[in-house]
């Protein structure tokens, strides 16, 4: 009876062994294939805390709300989605507007603090429903520098037409697709693919600009981009979250400048208390 006792004992104890988790006395019977897969085991969990594949889950996660609990109540709810800062090249356009004139979006956006390009279809309830949020950020912050240019996917000039009329549209309007079928063949869907968008049609979707990383410089023969910097929303814009952000931009351009003219009157004063000037008693 001891011997099988000691018998089983010793092959459990081969058994760990050979796994690589036997005692310190033992580590030099540790064959290469062990350490091999011990430094390979250890690399992959390096590199999964470095850039790990999940999500944290919330110690107290939300209680599912009704739409989520009956998917079907919800269909005409609003799809919102957040406002993401993102390195993403984004070019000039010239697209023609619903009566046939060109738009070129580097014209427009000169001497603009934001610019927010709507790429939207006329048929679209999201970017119906969205519409007029736009249409009131850009009545409230058009005088403090805000440019919006919707420019419609999948829609043909009439369609164009009843879209502008139906939210009361006052920025330009152009239009880039007019078939469904030209969908792959937009620059529309190419930014939002970049931006990681997998919706099928993917309207509403929103390119924001940063003034200050305009390129508006028009070099012949090369093609420089027009922002590198942005902003995306694939999805319905929430309006009071697009207002603190309006808000935050349009108040950083206005200190910047302010801080600028401090800095010129700084230098301007300096310079004329060096030349003997009359007017170096500037007034900051």
């Amino acid at each position: 009876m001891q011997s099988s006792i000691n018998k089983r004992f010793a092959n459990s104890k081969w058994i760990w062994r050979a796994a690589g988790n036997h005692r310190s006395g033992d580590r030099r019977r540790r064959t290469p294939q062990t350490g091999f897969v011990l430094a390979l085991a250890l690399a992959a969990g390096g590199a999964m805390l470095a850039d790990p594949p999940w999500s944290w889950p919330a110690s107290n996660p939300p209680a599912p709300s009704a739409a989520q609990k009956n998917p079907e109540s919800n269909k005409d709810a609003p799809e919102y989605a957040p406002i993401v800062e993102r390195r993403l090249d984004v070019y000039d356009f010239t697209f023609k507007t619903p009566e046939g004139a060109p738009f070129n979006l580097r014209d427009y956006a000169a001497g603009k603090r934001i610019v927010i390009i709507n790429f939207l279809a006329g048929w679209c309830k999201n970017s119906n429903r969205n519409g007029h949020v736009i249409e009131r950020l850009y009545t409230k912050y058009r005088e403090r520098g805000l440019g919006v240019v919707a420019v419609m996917e999948y829609s043909d000039p009439s369609e164009a037409r009843i879209h502008i009329n139906r939210i009361g549209i006052d920025y330009p309007v152009v239009i880039e697709t007019q078939k469904r079928g030209a969908r792959k063949d937009s620059v529309h869907y190419k930014y939002r693919r970049l931006a990681g968008d997998r919706r099928e049609w993917g309207t509403p979707f929103y390119i924001v600009f940063d003034g200050r990383n305009l390129n508006l410089a028009n070099t012949a023969g090369a093609r420089a981009a027009l922002a590198t910097q942005v902003y995306t929303i694939a999805g319905e814009m929430n309006e009071a979250e697009a207002e603190r952000f309006l808000d935050e931009k349009l108040s950083q351009k206005a200190e910047g400048r302010k801080q600028d003219a401090r800095a010129y009157c700084v230098l301007l004063s300096a310079y004329c208390l060096l030349r003997s000037d009359p007017l170096s008693p500037f007034v900051l």
